[in-house]
């Protein structure tokens, strides 16, 4: 039985791959996945495929089928990533990151640490560990089903988007996920902080930008923010963030271009 549907497919030149100079990536996200391949040093996308996934599957089903739609596309590149869409982040100073301090922070961020794992990555750009909260036996059954993949987060590109900003700007980048959306903040290329949030309605959606940004910018004029994910410009969402900052557009990067929606992959590369 099939259980994902493909919802976009963008190839390009596929048949000239060179799987030694290509990056392989699979994003897994709440209602859906999408597998990807690029060249590792000019960044040409060959290939995008996003798959919704039926809403019933357990996540160990979810993975199942991952699998089998990657058998099926069979394209085995030197260098692969696992991308999951993680809500609840923490970041520390490198130079406070221990295991025991690691420890100690799960039972700080989920009520559910017994069955919960904190998995840490260095954020080189703004010297910090970003340690993201996964279900452990989610994140068992992705180290099992896919050898020899790094297993990333999405939040961990998002960060060094936020750093390729320039240096002078009160920047911020919204990524949207389904009904949940993670916002990052930086200024003069100093970070700032970030929060991922769950929203019902354009108002909870609207009430939690707001409230982020005036908690995280002394002065909250002259703000840029850049929008990616599952919004477009003509969307009420995107409409009712740039009525309160001007400076807002959707999420642009010149190997994306090409793609229809390509804003929605922006965490990808």
């Amino acid at each position: 039985m099939n259980t994902s549907t493909l919802a976009l497919s963008y190839e390009s030149d596929i048949e000239n791959i060179r799987i030694t100079q290509c990056i392989k990536s699979i994003r897994l996200n709440s209602d859906g996945f999408t597998v990807s391949i690029h060249h590792e040093e000019t960044r040409k996308i060959h290939l995008i495929h996003q798959y919704n996934l039926t809403s019933t599957l357990s996540d160990k089903e979810k993975i199942n089928q991952i699998v089998k739609t990657d058998k099926e596309l069979n394209i085995n590149c030197r260098k692969k990533i696992f991308y999951y869409h993680t809500l609840i982040n923490t970041q520390i100073p490198e130079d406070y990151y221990t295991k025991e301090n690691k420890d100690n922070i799960l039972p700080l961020q989920t009520s559910k640490s017994e069955t919960s794992t904190l998995f840490p990555e260095r954020i080189d750009t703004y010297k910090f560990y970003n340690l993201s909260v996964w279900d452990k036996t989610l994140f068992a059954n992705i180290k099992e089903s896919f050898p020899g993949f790094t297993i990333k987060t999405c939040i961990s590109n998002l960060f060094n988007l936020l750093h390729l900003f320039d240096k002078s700007e009160k920047k911020v980048i919204l990524f949207i996920e389904n009904r949940r959306f993670t916002i990052l903040a930086a200024e003069k290329n100093s970070f700032l902080g970030t929060n991922s949030f769950s929203f019902t309605n354009e108002a909870d959606f609207i009430y939690y930008i707001i409230y982020f940004i005036r908690k995280i910018f002394i002065r909250t004029e002259n703000i840029h923010i850049s929008i990616g994910g599952n919004i477009e410009e003509q969307s009420v969402l995107f409409q009712s963030v740039k009525k309160y900052f001007k400076q807002t557009s959707i999420f642009h990067h010149a190997h994306l271009n090409e793609i229809d929606n390509g804003h929605y992959f922006c965490d990808l590369f």
